[in-house]
């Protein structure tokens, strides 16, 4: 462990260099809890947002090894990535041509920007919990699996009844449990498979949306945010087929296209203020949790866009805005 003087206690699911590109003249966050449609009163600095206690450890808020590992490894990553961005946004807005290292560059920060989150590590979980239970109903569906329950179990309940051994095969059959985990599987995915989510965002075609008119582009706590179409097969839609964006300030959104659409590998349009709120819409609908608001809100440099998200929220039903959307596909699978 490090010692107590270099420990990191308060860790960044956001990177800090990220969140300052959305802060007001004061160097402050404007911020929406989305399950309760509040706009809060003050603005907070990007130190005080997107963190949690050693939310990279195994256990969450517990002290170990393993999170100052992961905050070095994202730390390397952060310091190569955030000198790049002002002069790529200039790139863009003023239609200069893209190099690959500009591609290679944001490409990282959108797989960092997709990984690191809780948003992610929630939907990682919940996929997992949903394919072991589906093994485990799988087994349980065979009624010979009462049998093989109460054979297992005479060793520790050796008064254990058939009947009771069948409960608990009706019980795995009805799936209604969630399968717990710890931390251990988000680190792996964001230390193995970083690079080859980075290479896959790379191949992408670009799409850079830049505000024409005063509205501005909102972030979230998972500024990353993936679209998922309806379900395909067992598995779900690829990566290619799941639609990526993040806002890189608030002038200008990413998109990060399947490559085997037709067109040009890198294009800008310049939206209008009824198309930025669309695409605030969007970012605050997929980044919602329903249990967690403080790993559950939105961001800009002023109140208005939030107040916008609110009013159209109020205007059309508690569950318009937010609504847990379904994750139905396994992460990973290309």
């Amino acid at each position: 462990m490090p010692t107590p003087s270099s420990l990191v206690v308060d860790q960044h699911f956001v990177p800090q260099f990220y969140l300052r590109r959305f802060v007001n003249a004061d160097g402050f966050l404007e911020r929406l809890v989305l399950p309760t449609a509040t706009v809060l009163k003050d603005p907070k600095s990007p130190k005080a947002e997107c963190n949690d206690v050693f939310f990279y450890g195994a256990e969450t808020g517990v002290a170990d090894e393993t999170s100052q590992h992961i905050e070095e490894f994202w730390k390397l990553f952060e310091d190569a990535i955030a000198p790049e961005l002002d002069a790529i946004e200039e790139r863009v807005v003023s239609d200069q041509q893209m190099s690959p290292h500009d591609i290679d560059v944001l490409a990282h920060l959108a797989a960092m920007l997709w990984l690191r989150t809780p948003h992610f590590r929630e939907t990682l979980n919940h996929n997992m919990g949903n394919l072991e239970k589906q093994m485990f109903q799988h087994r349980a569906a065979y009624p010979g699996y009462t049998d093989h329950i109460w054979q297992v179990a005479k060793e520790k309940r050796p008064d254990m009844t058939r009947e009771e051994a069948d409960g608990i095969r009706q019980f795995i059959l009805d799936g209604r449990y969630d399968m717990g985990f710890n931390n251990v599987m988000h680190h792996r995915m964001m230390v193995t498979a970083f690079e080859g989510f980075g290479n896959m965002f790379y191949g992408a075609k670009w799409r850079f949306y830049i505000a024409n008119g005063d509205r501005m582009f909102v972030t979230s706590t998972a500024p990353c945010i993936e679209v998922f179409p309806e379900q395909i097969g067992f598995y779900g839609p690829s990566f290619y087929c799941r639609k990526h964006l993040f806002p890189l300030s608030p002038r200008v959104l990413v998109e990060a296209m399947n490559p085997s659409r037709p067109g040009k590998r890198v294009k800008r349009e310049r939206v209008t203020e009824a198309q930025v709120f669309d695409f605030n819409l969007q970012q605050a609908n997929w980044s919602y949790m329903a249990k967690t608001p403080q790993y559950s809100r939105c961001y800009a440099p002023r109140k208005r866009e939030l107040q916008e998200l609110v009013s159209w929220r109020d205007q059309n039903g508690a569950g318009a805005l937010l609504r847990l959307v379904a994750r139905k596909a396994v992460l990973g699978q290309s």
